[in-house]
């Protein structure tokens, strides 16, 4: 079975769960998040967006993200 993508990781994720903002975090650091996110184009960009634009508030992150190259 072929790994998910980020955008499909981070569909999955439960916003209501205890454990959500550790997860996101998690996902958000990964090696490839960089590379993946600077091959986004049009509504998969605008969706990720959104989402992180919508989780903001509720997510303190602890460490800064990997700066995109």
């Amino acid at each position: 079975m072929p790994s998910l993508t980020l955008l499909q990781q981070l569909r999955r994720l439960d916003k209501l769960s205890p454990q959500f903002p550790d997860r996101l975090t998690d996902l958000l650091h990964e090696q490839e998040y960089g590379s993946y996110v600077t091959n986004l184009q049009d509504e998969d960009l605008s969706w990720l967006i959104d989402y992180l634009d919508d989780v903001r508030p509720r997510v303190a992150f602890t460490n800064s993200l990997p700066k995109l190259p």
